[in-house]
Parts: structure tokens; sequence; C-alpha cells
């Protein structure tokens, strides 16, 4: 028969000790860190925020005045600032033993949506409130969409299906095309649904049509840079690219 192993009581109750004990020294110091305030936190650093401002951030993160830093939930807190519409992603740390570090990463706008109430969208088509500082972008404004708020919804991604199109478009030109896009003074949408993208200067007007869009963006491109030391775009008042593998274009008189 097998021999009963014998319980070391002593040892259990040797490890049953310990742990109380290691329990009740992280409680005093603990309790002894609040009391003493050695890591309090005394100073909130928000970094990569320009459109959102630092009170309205605080405002997010609620009242942390009499905490500590080991208080802090930084999930919650980054999962709170996350809601805000502008707010693409944030970054908390904890810098010890007195500052929080918040970093955001603000979404951008770069197109206005003509409608009532005024609304921005970023290169993500994702909606975005209109606020004075989106004035200092000189952004392109959206013309003859369809303006049904619910197609809008702000802090998400645009529904309207030719809108994403046009999200497609302006990012296609704002990443390969930028001096095109530094000149966009609006696109318009007709009721045979063609595009017009029409310049600050003059106004220049650049036609569409309504298909292979971004094919008829890289043929621009391939004439900007062929016109490039000779003219500009803005020196005509009109170019049409409804017909294929054509510019058709036109003179100011």
């Amino acid at each position: 028969m097998k021999k009963a192993r014998k319980i070391n009581i002593g040892s259990y109750l040797l490890t049953f000790v310990l742990i109380i004990l290691l329990a009740l020294l992280t409680w005093s110091g603990y309790s002894w860190t609040l009391k003493t305030g050695l890591f309090g936190l005394e100073k909130i650093r928000i970094t990569g925020n320009s459109i959102i401002s630092e009170s309205e951030l605080h405002t997010i993160m609620g009242n942390l005045k009499q905490a500590t830093l080991f208080d802090l939930n930084l999930v919650e807190l980054s999962a709170k600032i996350e809601q805000h519409p502008y707010v693409a992603g944030a970054r908390l740390s904890c810098r010890y033993p007195h500052q929080l570090s918040v970093e955001i990463m603000e979404r951008k706008p770069i197109a206005m949506v003509n409608m009532d109430p005024l609304v921005l969208l970023d290169l993500e088509g994702i909606v975005l409130p209109m606020v004075p500082q989106a004035f200092e972008f000189q952004l392109p404004a959206l013309s003859g969409f369809n303006p049904d708020q619910a197609l809008y919804p702000i802090g998400e991604h645009v529904l309207s299906a030719k809108m994403k199109e046009t999200v497609t478009i302006l990012m296609e030109v704002h990443n390969h095309f930028p001096a095109l896009y530094n000149e966009l003074s609006e696109i318009t949408l007709n009721q045979d649904d063609e595009y017009t993208l029409i310049l600050t200067d003059h106004p220049t007007l650049i036609n569409f049509g309504n298909s292979d869009v971004i094919k008829k963006i890289i043929t621009l491109m391939a004439f900007y840079e062929a016109l490039r030391g000779i003219k500009s775009l803005t020196d005509y008042a009109y170019l049409d690219l409804r017909y294929a593998k054509q510019i058709i274009v036109k003179e100011w008189s």
C-alpha cells in the first residue's frame, strides 16, 4: 500500500502569513502615498491638439484634481477622449511622479459639405461637426449632393454612396495631386451625376463626367506635368475630360 503523504502545515502557514504581510505592506504603502501626495497628479500635458481645446479635453476626462497616478484608469480615459468626433486616437501615459501625458491624434477635415447645418469630412469619410477653425484650412466645398442629415451622422462614416465616391476622389487628389487640391474651391455634382471641379483662380471649371473619375484625374495629372513651366490649369477657363483619352480646353477670352 502507498504511504500517505505528510502535509507540512508549517510551510502552508508560513506562506499564508507572508501573503498577509505583503498585502498589508502594499496597502500601507498605498495609504502613505495618498497621505503624502507622493504620486499625486499635479500636471496634465496635452499634445497633438489644434482643433480641440485643452479645456474641452479636461472636461471630457473629468475632475482629476484629487487623483494619484495610481488611481488613473488610462484605458477608460482614452476611450472617453476617443468618443470625440475629432479624435482619431489618444495615447495616455503616466510620467512619474506627478504628470499625466495625453497625446491626441486629431482628424483633419478635407472638405465642407454645403448643407444646413454645414458638416465636414475627413479622408476616411468620417463626418465632423463644423468648428470655427475649419475656415483656417480653406477647404473645398461639396455642392449638389443629397442634403438629408440622416446620411451624415456626426462621428461616423458618411452614408451617402455618392459622397463616399467623392471622398475617394478627394483622397486621390489630396494624396497624389496636392497642387490641384490646394487650388480646389468647390466640387459640384449636377443632375446627371457629373463631377465638376472649380478652381479658386478666375475660376477654372474642370468637368470629369460621371464615370472613371480617378482615371481622368491621372490623365489630368499627366497634362499638368506636360504644362509645367509653360502654363497652369488656371490659364484655362474650362477643361473637359468627359471623353476617353482626350482633354478639351478653352482659354480665357
